[in-house]
């Protein structure tokens, strides 16, 4: 099967580059050499986005692409919503066209936090401009083609080469001893971004069609996901300043209460998802080899 990941230089996207799979993979990138043999697609021009689909004839697409900083979408929301709606209205018409299933990655940011351990049937409510353009990639998605499929996902982590995420940046202050403040108050669900992609592989398999929550199986606070790195990486847990979320200046709001519930794609997958626990003595391992 060939599978298009569109936006291979993002968190998500690298996680698909370190799997073996027996599937060929088509990456794009938004900018040149970012990732070699890649593909260059801007999403917001329909004629590129139809000119890389009839050359390359994948058999699903799936889209990691977007604009993910909550504070540049807050500042830039016409910016954000070219690519994140517009962009994805693009892929999905096209998709549609050719025939081709498509998988929409979105996020736990379409809620507003208040009661936290959302469900599929959870009714969305995004407190930021961020959260708002993923819900409405969401419904363009499903309204263009209801087999289509959204993967929603939540606080990704895991090696990368060109994204900084709390994991890494864990990793890089606390082995040079440096302390760092990590918010005590602010519920997530961490998902590593190899396990995830291995998942969203699966899903494209299978061509599901709706919505399902692809995280990984814990739900905890950020400051327990940095104990448990601190503990696992043989760090000095009292580096680890607790903060509280309302003590960043913020333009964007996040929902506090976040975390989804994987019930749905753990009874249907063979690949299931991993525990914090699980993602770190993997993320260990690795570290000789991504680092």
């Amino acid at each position: 099967m060939k599978i298009a990941i569109i936006g291979a230089s993002g968190l998500l996207g690298e996680g698909f580059l370190h799997l073996k799979t027996k599937h060929k993979l088509i990456t794009t990138v938004f900018s040149k050499d970012s990732i070699n043999n890649s593909t260059v697609l801007d999403i917001r021009k329909y004629n590129d986005v139809k000119k890389f689909v009839d050359e390359f004839k994948p058999d699903v697409v799936i889209n990691t692409s977007a604009i993910t900083n909550p504070e540049y979408c807050e500042i830039n929301p016409i910016e954000a919503n070219q690519t994140n709606v517009m962009g994805v209205k693009n892929l999905a018409e096209i998709c549609n066209n050719f025939k081709i299933h498509f998988i929409q990655i979105s996020t736990e940011y379409v809620f507003d936090g208040i009661t936290g351990k959302y469900q599929e049937e959870s009714i969305p409510n995004p407190i930021s401009k961020y959260g708002e353009s993923k819900l409405e990639s969401e419904k363009i998605t499903l309204q263009i083609n209801n087999s289509f499929c959204v993967a929603r996902t939540a606080m990704l982590f895991g090696w990368s080469k060109n994204k900084l995420n709390l994991a890494t940046l864990l990793i890089s202050k606390l082995s040079q001893g440096e302390k760092l403040d990590v918010i005590k108050d602010q519920i997530v669900s961490p998902s590593y971004n190899d396990n995830i992609a291995e998942i969203l592989l699966e899903l494209a398999e299978k061509k599901l069609s709706g919505i399902y929550h692809v995280s990984g199986s814990d739900i905890m606070s950020r400051l327990e996901f940095a104990k448990a790195l601190a503990k696992e990486f043989k760090f000095d847990e009292k580096l680890l300043e607790s903060i509280s979320i309302s003590e960043f200046n913020w333009k964007a709001k996040r929902p506090k209460n976040g975390g989804l519930e994987i019930d749905k794609i753990s009874k249907i997958l063979h690949t299931k998802p991993m525990s914090v626990s699980e993602s770190l003595k993997q993320m260990k391992i690795d570290s000789i080899v991504k680092m």
